[in-house]
């Protein structure tokens, strides 16, 4: 008998364009990130693909987004303190 095939095994690399279809960034900006050496890639043959780790490391290295003066007064309202 064949054990059934596991559900839950994470994806230890993507291509280029699995990363692209995630709509974080345009395959453009993805070779020029590889390029410029800012997001490490691995060559799988003939086909460049990122791991799962180093994308994570680098989305979550990116700077925060700054809170606006806006939504920085409305946080306030609601009293949590402003930043």
């Amino acid at each position: 008998m064949s054990s059934p095939i596991p559900t839950d095994i994470t994806r230890a690399a993507y291509s280029i364009a699995e990363v692209a279809a995630m709509g974080v960034f345009r395959k453009s900006r993805l070779y020029e990130l590889i390029n410029d050496g800012t997001l490490p890639a691995r060559l799988a043959g003939s086909r460049r693909v990122i791991l799962a780790d180093d994308l994570a490391k680098f989305i979550r290295d990116l700077p925060p987004v700054p809170i606006s003066g806006r939504r920085r007064r409305r946080l306030h309202a609601v009293g949590r303190p402003a930043s």
